[in-house]
């Protein structure tokens, strides 16, 4: 299938911008995103500029709602701000450095979040947390076989405690 050619899922245009989501149900099934993505584009013939973004990340679903439940200037706002970010970032230096100290306060609000719940978390949630990642990392070598019999054996012994 050429990408290229296929139709859109659901397209809207939200002046200046067209929103086509491509949708491929079939690659889905099969856990490949091809053929899965959101193109933005100015539909304006003195403006040339377009977005594309993958049917895997968070703005794909987040968009694609807002447009199921009509919410269009959910989309606009989106498409200006990206529209801002890309066009100002190459053009105007001043915006590109107030972008950045935003970007930079907004990461140190994060830190600091991060840091106040890491301090909340008990030795017995740090343990149990350390047990699952090296149950995780112990699963993904196993073969499928293997992985078949551990949970089968897990499920004898939830129905004993039962």
């Amino acid at each position: 299938m050429d990408i290229f050619k296929q139709k859109p899922y659901r397209s809207v245009e939200v002046n200046p911008y067209r929103f086509d989501f491509y949708y491929d149900e079939n690659n889905i099934r099969k856990g490949i995103l091809k053929g899965t993505y959101l193109r933005i584009s100015v539909v304006r013939e003195d403006d040339q500029w377009s977005l594309a973004m993958p049917g895997n990340s968070h703005a794909y679903g987040y968009l694609l709602a807002a447009l199921n439940q009509g919410k269009t200037e959910q989309l606009a706002n989106y498409a200006r701000l990206m529209w801002c970010m890309s066009m100002l970032d190459t053009t105007e230096q001043g915006f590109d450095s107030d972008a950045w100290k935003v970007v930079l306060k907004w990461q140190k609000r994060m830190f600091k979040r991060a840091e106040s719940n890491a301090k909340a978390v008990t030795e017995a949630e740090e343990t149990a947390s350390q047990a699952f990642m090296e149950s995780v990392v112990n699963r993904s070598k196993m073969s499928r076989k293997e992985v078949k019999k551990e949970r089968e054996e897990l499920k004898k012994v939830l129905k004993e405690e039962e």
